[in-house]
């Protein structure tokens, strides 16, 4: 980003170990203008990156995060290593990182 762009998003249970987007807010500065989206099971993978340092939890989430990337769930970058994905995928994915743990 530029600088001139600020994102927010919101969570139904942002204590999760991978939230469920409800929705994301886009502002561009430079061009005063505000997208927002409700995008439908949207997954914030690697949670972990985006916490402090110093938050509760913090380890075990970067823990679980890693598991994500260990397991070819999703990259480095937390992008779904499936091209296409479902809330069925998602769902597998949860349980496959739940085996794992």
């Amino acid at each position: 980003m530029d600088g001139r762009r600020v994102a927010f998003i919101a969570c139904a249970d942002a204590a999760a170990r991978m939230p469920v987007y409800t929705e994301r807010t886009r502002a561009d500065l430079g061009r005063l203008k505000v997208m927002v989206d409700h995008p439908e099971g949207m997954i914030l993978y690697l949670k972990g990156r985006f916490l402090p340092s110093d938050a509760p939890g913090v380890a075990e989430q970067l823990l679980f995060d890693q598991k994500l990337i260990d397991a070819g769930i999703v990259d480095e970058e937390g992008n779904r290593a499936a091209l296409r994905r479902t809330a069925r995928d998602d769902a597998a994915a949860q349980g496959e990182v739940r085996a794992a743990g």
